[in-house]
Formats: structure tokens, C-alpha cells, sequence
């Protein structure tokens, strides 16, 4: 048989495509996106690692200190986790957060290689929990923290720390993860190289670089952006003021504090810290910054006065104790004002804050190991000991005391008119949980429980509402709140001043490409809204004409079939086109859509609704939102509304189930997207009162339409 070479080549072709085509897809999967893929995470031995122990624990007498008779902590040793081998390398763990019942550790090594990871311990169930751990072989971590987002609604993990040098030579490094549902992070991170050796801190959304570094501030939007606020040298750690909202920083060599980071920053000189790479940590609480200085103790910071009030001497070596060892390396502070204090190897240092400040020291854990930092939160103390591990204690005897709680500032992006959108964060639960939480406002000073306020739910982490039924242009204070069984704990106070009403008519407009038709829009509650009915008709149909799975489009009053004669009518420039659901389901031009059912909420909300209203069917009467939806015109015996929102809501009527037009001048409805038990969901307003109505409807009726831009 004799071949072409045409043909030979071709049955190569053949023969080669698949393979080919497999190649290709293996060329584009997701790991060669550089950008969110940076890291790969390698397996960690997870089997016998973390042991119970259930082990009681005394506290030690220390000189100087008051002994176990003057209070009523017992310590139990609960877990252990041994430390973690990452590529053959053993790694020590450098950090550790608490957020929503689950133990997050970051991991580090003492020099060369770079080696590190981090691990999850799930306590949902404390008597059993489950430890998840990620390993990597080209970076390692000095610090985590966890942030919830109270606008987009999602809680990251950042972690700190640094990697091999890029072709710049730069080596600190963030990464932030997205938590899911579980707790656990998903592994396609945010990374930044960062300015400086390592990134030594994190805290809320405040980081810092060591050598030849700074401050960075995270934003945690979708895209996550980092903004250097400013050259620090020998930053150690960060700490976040809930009072003003402003960032601490601790350098060394000397120790120093800086306070007031970015804007007011001020600097006070607290020496110690006299090594170089050691772990510093500073926390606040009570009013006090509690600076871990190495070789100078534990120094107490009065950050109202700007000065030291405290000093605990770092402790003394046992007879033929190396001197480096015994050193302050980190700091906790607890909702009870409580302190632990990392001393090296001389254990965990247990004090109680007085009311001037100074600490009276209590005694001290031993555990066996030099101790490099503690954590203590609600009625836990995590204990990190290098690559020893991490100790897992329970403590009992806390003194409850009410929540700490913090009022974030209200971005002029989120003030309208009638409402805002305010945020807080509950930092310390007190000890007891956290039943409710929310805001209070007023016009006059120190808003309370007695003012106006709203629920936004229960526990620790941060939070976020919009309040509403307020007055345009009117300044309002507002604090955030929470309450345990201790009673009830205000944040601080934050002032913001509503919108000015413009008077007239709204001024943005969209044209619609389709036909040429300009549209009035409104933002309220940040979302922008049509402000008249949409009116795009491809076809018209009778009344008498319907159907609930084609779309139907109607003209109140018209009976024909002609779209250039039912464009002529009044009703159709008073109320645009009815629209079955079918239709209205893609009646919006691009770029906008058939808002949701939570869409409306949002809209109800920003203009005063209740939030314990939005779900609720029928009608909804606080704020007086049809008040405010409806046109100040057209509505029977005198059931206009003053349209303070620029919504225009006119009364179009409806063409309802079979056929009629019905309600002109009485009733107008419009539709969302949802449906449930297959009858969409709407919302309609009345001549009678000033609420507006939620139910559900047939999809074949023929109601008003507005569009919500994407």
C-alpha cells in the first residue's frame, strides 16, 4: 500500500491530537496563576500529635507574689500538641489566635532553612477536637491573626512572616486567606512581598516589618490592598487601640512605643529589648499597652497619660541559668484583666491588673519549657514553647465582667439621607457569652439602651448594621453595645452627620440603549435604583391575554396588540409597562437587574424599617416607608407620600389574575426577582397607610418593574 506524505502527516494528527489536547489542558489549569498561587502547602503528620492530658496544674509562689490563698484560678492542662515536622525540619510555633471556637497556630524556625506552616484546631466539640495542618517549604510564619469583615461578610486569616528572597532580595511576606463555613482556610491566598527582612506582626488589620521595614494597614476588600503607613526600624510587634482606633507599634533596641499609628503617632521610650530577632509582643487592654521588652521586663503603658506606670522586672535566672533565657517574649491580657506573661524559662508569669495600672503578681505555671508566647481568651490559656508545642489550658474561677466592645467610624459612604451604616466589633466576651449585641443613637451625648437602638445578633467579632429613621442633615451619636450576664458594655462614642435633602428632583440618569429612553436614578442604602417605572415594551398584549411561563408585556388600559399606539397613552408615560414575572425576570437593560427580595430589604432597611420587620409578610408599618416610596401626587383621597426618597412611587395599578386592570390611583406593586413555592415575592404600596406590603403572588400578574443597577 502506498501513503502521501500528506496523508502520513495527516494519521499523525490524529494519532497526536489528544494527547495534544491534554497537554493544553494541563498547561492551563489553575496552579500556573502566579498571583493567587503562590504557595504550595505540603502534608503534616497529624496522627498522635495532639494528646489529652487533663492535668491540673498549681500556681506556683514566686517572691513577691500574693499566692493561690487571693484568688480563685484553677489551671488545667487539657491538650498538648506536640510540634510539627515540616520537609524533615522540626518548626517551632511562633503565634496563635482564638476566633470563633477554633485555635489557629502559625510556624516558624529558629534560622536557616526556611521552613514553616500553620494548623486549625477545631473545638467545636472541646472534648474532641479535630487539628488540621498545612505545611510549606518556602516560607515561614511569625504571626496570625483572624479578621471578620462586617461589609462583605468574610473572615480572613492573615499571616505574617517571610519567604526565600525574590530577585529583589525582599523576604517579608502577607498572606490572607478566606475561612470558610468549617473554619478552615481556603489554600489560594492573597500574597504580598513586603518591604523589609520579615513581617514580625499582625493584628486586626495592622502589620509591621522588621528591619529595613514599617507599618502596613490591610485592606480587606475583595481585592485586598496594602497601604505602607510609614519606615519603622525594628518594629517587633502591633497592637490595635479600640478607644481611638489607632495602631501601636514596639520597636527594640531600645524598646520603644509608638502610639497613635497613622495619624497621631507619638513615641515613648520604654528600653530593654536589647537582643537582636527576638520575639516582643505588645497588647492593649483596660486603657493599658503591656509591652513584653526582653531583657527589661514587662513595661505598663498608661495610653491616656502617653507614659509608663509599671514596670515588672524580667526574672531571675536559677544558679547557672544562661541570662537570655530568661527574658519577657510576650503578653496576654484578659477581659477580666487578668495578665499572662511569656518569661522564657522561667515559665508563665500570672498577674491581675489594680486600678492605677500596676499589676500584682499572683505566681507563676510551670510547664517544663521555655515559654515564647501566650494567648488568653474566654476561659482559655494557649501557651507556645517553641518546638515543644503548644499547651492547652482551661481556666476556671474567672470573675465575669461585662463585654469590651468597640464602635468603628461610619463611612461617609455608607450615610444617606434617612439612615447609615454602622460597625463594631466585640472584642472580649467578658467571660460569659455575649447574648446580644447592637447599636444605640441619639441626637444628644452617651446614646443608651434607653435611646433608639437595634439587635445585630450575639457573640464576639465584629458586626455591622444600617440604621434608619433618621432626620437629613441632623448630627447623631452612636455607640455599639453588648451584654453578658455581667450587664451591658457601650463602645465608644462616634458622631456622624446624615445628608443634606437637595430638594427637586433627582438629577443621575441612565439611558437605555435599547430604546433610547432616560431613566432617573437613585441611590439608597448604597444601591442605585431606578427612579420611575421601567418602560421598555418589545410587545404589548390586552388584558384578557396572559400566561405564567411566556412573558406578557401590558400598557394599563390598553387593549390592543399595537406597541407604537400604547406607547401614546398617558398611562404609559405616567406608569411605564406591566410586566408578567416571566418578563420582568429579563426586562432590565444590561448592567441592571430585577432586584431580590434581600435587595428590597436593604432598601427598606436604609430608610428606617425595623430589622426584626424585613422578614415579616404582610404589611410593615415602621419608618413609614410607603411614605416615603410614594409620589407627593396621583393617590386617592389624599394618600400621597412626601417621596423623600426620590423613589417617585406612582399609583399604576396592576393587571391581575385573568385579565382586568384594576387599582389605578390606589395601588402600585412591583416585582423581585425570588420566587417561593413557585409565587413570586413583591412589594406593594397602598392609598391607606404609610407601610408597604411583602407576599407572594401568581407569576401571570401584571405588575410594575424596577431595575437595580449590578
Amino acid at each position: 500500500m502506498i501513503f502521501s506524505l500528506r496523508h502520513i502527516f495527516g494519521r499523525i494528527l490524529v494519532w497526536l491530537a489528544p494527547l495534544l489536547v491534554l497537554l493544553m489542558m494541563v498547561r492551563c489549569t489553575p496552579e500556573e496563576v502566579p498571583e493567587r498561587n503562590y504557595s504550595r502547602f505540603l502534608a503534616i503528620e497529624q496522627e498522635g500529635r495532639l494528646v489529652q492530658m487533663s492535668k491540673p496544674l498549681s500556681l506556683k509562689m514566686l517572691k513577691g507574689s500574693r499566692g493561690s490563698a487571693d484568688h480563685d484560678l484553677v489551671f488545667t492542662l487539657e491538650f498538648l500538641l506536640e510540634g510539627p515536622t515540616v520537609d524533615g525540619q522540626l518548626v517551632q510555633a511562633s503565634h496563635i489566635a482564638w476566633y470563633n471556637r477554633h485555635l489557629y497556630l502559625s510556624y516558624n524556625t529558629a534560622g536557616d532553612p526556611v521552613k514553616g506552616g500553620f494548623e486549625v484546631i477545631d473545638f467545636s466539640n472541646p472534648a474532641d477536637p479535630m487539628l488540621h495542618a498545612y505545611g510549606t517549604d518556602d516560607k515561614e510564619y511569625s504571626a496570625v491573626d483572624l479578621y471578620e469583615d462586617p461589609l462583605s461578610g468574610r473572615t480572613l486569616m492573615m499571616l505574617a512572616g517571610n519567604s526565600i528572597p525574590d530577585q529583589t532580595g525582599r523576604r517579608a511576606i502577607l498572606q490572607v486567606f478566606e475561612i470558610n463555613q468549617q473554619g478552615l482556610p481556603d489554600l489560594n491566598p492573597f500574597t504580598s512581598l513586603l518591604q523589609g527582612y520579615v513581617a514580625t506582626d499582625v493584628n486586626r488589620l495592622g502589620l509591621v516589618t522588621g528591619t529595613a521595614g514599617g507599618f502596613y494597614t490591610i485592606d480587606p476588600s475583595r481585592n485586598i490592598n496594602l497601604t505602607f503607613g510609614g519606615a519603622f526600624d525594628d518594629a517587633r510587634s502591633v497592637a490595635w487601640d479600640p478607644v481611638t482606633g489607632q495602631y501601636l507599634a514596639l520597636l527594640g533596641q531600645p524598646g520603644r512605643l509608638v502610639t497613635g499609628i497613622p495619624s497621631m503617632m507619638r513615641t515613648i521610650n520604654l528600653g530593654g529589648i536589647s537582643h537582636t530577632g527576638t520575639k516582643n509582643i505588645v497588647r492593649v487592654g483596660h486603657g493599658y499597652a503591656y509591652a513584653a521588652l526582653g531583657d527589661g521586663g514587662l513595661g505598663v503603658v498608661d495610653l491616656a497619660k502617653g507614659e509608663e506606670v509599671f514596670r515588672m522586672p524580667a526574672p531571675d535566672p536559677v544558679s547557672g541559668g544562661d541570662p537570655a533565657n530568661y527574658v519577657t517574649n510576650g503578653v496576654s491580657v484578659n477581659a477580666a484583666g487578668y495578665v499572662f506573661i511569656a518569661n522564657g524559662a522561667a515559665g508563665v508569669y500570672v498577674a491581675r491588673t489594680l486600678s492605677d495600672g500596676s499589676l500584682e503578681l499572683l505566681g507563676f505555671l510551670d510547664l517544663g519549657s521555655s515559654v515564647n508566647y501566650v494567648e488568653s481568651k474566654e476561659n482559655y490559656l494557649f501557651v507556645a514553647s517553641g518546638t515543644k508545642g503548644v499547651a492547652i489550658l482551661k481556666i476556671e474561677g474567672l470573675p465575669a465582667t461585662v463585654p469590651a466592645v468597640s464602635t468603628s467610624a461610619v463611612p461617609a459612604s455608607g450615610i444617606g439621607l434617612h439612615s447609615a451604616a454602622v460597625a463594631g466589633i466585640v472584642i472580649s466576651d467578658g467571660g460569659k457569652p455575649v447574648t446580644e449585641r447592637g447599636f444605640c443613637w441619639s441626637t444628644g451625648p452617651d446614646p443608651d439602651l434607653g435611646d433608639s437602638s437595634v439587635k445585630a445578633g450575639a457573640g464576639t467579632g465584629n458586626y455591622s448594621t444600617t440604621i434608619g429613621g433618621l432626620l437629613p442633615g441632623t448630627t447623631y451619636r452612636v455607640r455599639a453595645y453588648a451584654v453578658n450576664d455581667a450587664g451591658v458594655a457601650y463602645g465608644n462614642e462616634v458622631l456622624f452627620e446624615t445628608q443634606n435633602d437637595p430638594g427637586g428632583d433627582q438629577t443621575d440618569t441612565f439611558v437605555d440603549p435599547r430604546d433610547g429612553k432616560r431613566y432617573k436614578t437613585i441611590v439608597i442604602g448604597g444601591q442605585e435604583w431606578m427612579a420611575e417605572n421601567l418602560a421598555w415594551l418589545p410587545s404589548v398584549s390586552p388584558p384578557a391575554s396572559g400566561s405564567q411561563i411566556d412573558p406578557y408585556y401590558y400598557v394599563y388600559d390598553y387593549n390592543g396588540f399595537q406597541v407604537s399606539e400604547a406607547k401614546s397613552r398617558p398611562e404609559y408615560q405616567l406608569y411605564g409597562v406591566l410586566y408578567n414575572h416571566i418578563a420582568a425576570q429579563t426586562a432590565c437593560p444590561d448592567g441592571w437587574h430585577l432586584p431580590s427580595d434581600d435587595e428590597w430589604k436593604q432598601l427598606e432597611l436604609a430608610l428606617g424599617m425595623a430589622p426584626d420587620e424585613l422578614d415579616r409578610e404582610r404589611f410593615r408599618m415602621t419608618g413609614e416607608i410607603g411614605t416615603r416610596l410614594k409620589s407627593t401626587a396621583g393617590w386617592t383621597d389624599d394618600g400621597n407620600g412626601d417621596n423623600s426618597s426620590r423613589f417617585d412611587a406612582r399609583p399604576s395599578g396592576y393587571r391581575a389574575k385573568g385579565g382586568p386592570f384594576q387599582y389605578e390611583g390606589m395601588f402600585a406593586a412591583y416585582w423581585s426577582a425570588d420566587v417561593v413555592n413557585d409565587r413570586p415575592v413583591y412589594r406593594s404600596l397602598y392609598y391607606f397607610n404609610d407601610g408597604i406590603y411583602r407576599s407572594t403572588w401568581t407569576k401571570s400578574a401584571g405588575f410594575s418593574v424596577r431595575c437595580i443597577r449590578n
